[in-house]
């Protein structure tokens, strides 16, 4: 049986000389040379060492990084015969993507199928040797700094399933070859400076399963034979392109395995897509700023069984919300011209509600006040800028998980409510928040580890005639609005402590308003 040590038993000094004898004994490297060449027996028994360890506080972590090479040396490992290279969140700001590569191009048939560089900095372009690669199957080469193009010989990857390509500056249109990858099934080059149209390749992507092409400078307009192949497409997230889709057959039916369709800043409108509905399967929906402005049908939200995600916010989309669908988790619905009253909101697995910029009337609902089992994942409720009125549900503000609530610019009226459960709430007032926002800000109180898996990316505020905008997390927004209203009568103690009059002079105006008006 092997040894196998603990790094707390040796003292730091004793394990830094001994990684560092090593290191001098292992590497024997030329600082003329731009390859580091180590004997290889050595560098084996090192890390077969290390491997003996066992290093709870991760003082040899960084064993795992190579911050020394340029390229990779032919030696290391049998550069031909490697089937899997990672080398990910490494430093290479100094390195090109060609010049790391350039022996592994020089193999006659490497047989690589998987090569992972992502977030390491890399530079340079995609070099047209790439189509070396000829049994290479995933491709992770995402958040570099790499420029240039997209090379036409990408098209050569015949066995490509995966191709990540994000996060990095890749300009000019996308290669027509990038159609000839049969195989190819995810395919992300988003956060890029592609340009041009859409190309007219993609109709042979007949296994792609993932689309990715956000926040590119993509333009021109996409039709229904764009997607007439792409039977088994699940998820396509193209947001934020200037992309107008012109559906020409009459009762043209999409991809019916969609289950994610991001089309942020597209032109759909101005009519509400009828194909939409088809696509019953959808669990995530973002239509958002798309230029519609016509009625929504009355049984669009019904259409989708598992939808948890609808954003459609920044249109001007017409009608009355019958009923929420108990399924979803995320629901923005700002900035369009829906009326008449809220419905009843008893969906436990809502987290983020947001109504706000419509013309909404009535009171709140009065499901409300029918306890805490309704809405208590709510962490975000937004109705400003409504009509609504009456008097604000106590239950409001003792929803367990709530952090934001917005009911600014509407008009209600009567006695604010207390915190009549305090000590359960999340709700407490700051004054440090206060001074630095303008606003009457709440704290959060959870611990560090509650999981969010979405991101507010503009909650907008208005206080005393001024507008906030907080581009943030949620868990980092924590803020109760209610100015513009037409309340009355006195400030719950819980909300003037600790921040007395200076709460008292923020929110003074809604309660004067019904008073001076």
């Amino acid at each position: 049986m092997s040894a196998r040590f603990s790094v707390p038993y040796f003292s730091s000094c004793y394990l830094s000389l001994l990684v560092v004898l090593a290191l001098c004994h292992v590497c024997l490297c030329n600082q003329n040379l731009d390859d580091v060449l180590c004997m290889d027996g050595e560098k084996q028994a090192l890390l077969q060492f290390k491997c003996g360890l066992v290093d709870e506080a991760g003082r040899l972590a960084s064993w795992v990084e190579n911050k020394l090479i340029k390229k990779l040396p032919k030696s290391f490992g049998n550069l031909c015969n490697l089937n899997d290279i990672d080398l990910s969140r490494n430093d290479f700001s100094n390195t090109s993507l060609p010049r790391l590569l350039e022996n592994l191009f020089e193999c006659k048939l490497p047989s690589l199928k998987s090569l992972s560089i992502y977030s390491s900095g890399l530079s340079g372009h995609l070099p047209n040797q790439v189509r070396r690669l000829v049994h290479v199957e995933h491709l992770f080469l995402h958040n570099n700094r790499i420029t240039g193009v997209i090379p036409d010989s990408i098209g050569q990857l015949s066995f490509l399933r995966t191709l990540i390509l994000s996060g990095n500056k890749i300009s000019d249109p996308i290669p027509y070859s990038i159609g000839q990858l049969s195989l190819l099934a995810v395919l992300d080059i988003s956060e890029n400076q592609l340009n041009g149209t859409f190309s007219d390749s993609f109709i042979h992507l007949n296994k792609v399963e993932e689309l990715f092409m956000s926040n590119n400078l993509l333009t021109g307009v996409v039709t229904e034979a764009h997607f007439a192949k792409l039977v088994n497409l699940k998820y396509l997230i193209r947001t934020r392109n200037n992309l107008t889709i012109r559906v020409r057959v009459a009762n043209w039916t999409p991809p019916l395995r969609m289950q994610k369709l991001y089309l942020n800043s597209w032109n759909l409108g101005p009519q509400f897509p009828s194909w939409l509905h088809l696509l019953s399967g959808l669990r995530e929906m973002d239509i958002s700023n798309t230029s519609i402005s016509s009625p929504m049908p009355e049984s669009f939200l019904r259409s989708f069984p598992n939808l948890t995600h609808l954003h459609m916010s920044q249109n001007h989309i017409e009608g009355t919300l019958l009923g929420i669908p108990t399924s979803l988790e995320i629901l923005d619905l700002r900035s369009n011209e829906f009326r008449g009253e809220l419905p009843n909101l008893s969906n436990n697995s809502m987290s983020f509600l947001d109504l706000s910029e419509n013309h909404f009337e009535g009171p709140l609902p009065k499901k409300f006040d029918v306890g805490m089992g309704n809405l208590s994942s709510l962490q975000l409720f937004s109705v400003r800028n409504n009509k609504l009125s009456g008097k604000i549900p106590t239950s409001i503000l003792n929803l367990e998980n709530l952090v934001v609530i917005d009911l600014a610019e509407n008009e209600f009226s009567g006695s604010l409510p207390s915190l009549i459960r305090k000590d359960d709430t999340k709700l407490e007032i700051t004054q440090s928040q206060i001074k630095q926002a303008g606003s009457m800000s709440i704290k959060q109180n959870m611990s560090e580890d509650t999981p969010y898996t979405y991101k507010v990316q503009v909650v907008s505020l208005v206080t005393k005639g001024r507008e906030h905008e907080f581009s943030t997390t949620l868990f980092l927004v924590t803020t109760l609005d209610l100015s513009g209203n037409r309340f009355s009568g006195q400030i719950p103690e819980e909300l003037m402590d600790p921040c007395g009059l200076a709460l008292d002079e923020l929110v003074r105006k809604s309660f004067d308003r019904k008073n001076s008006g």
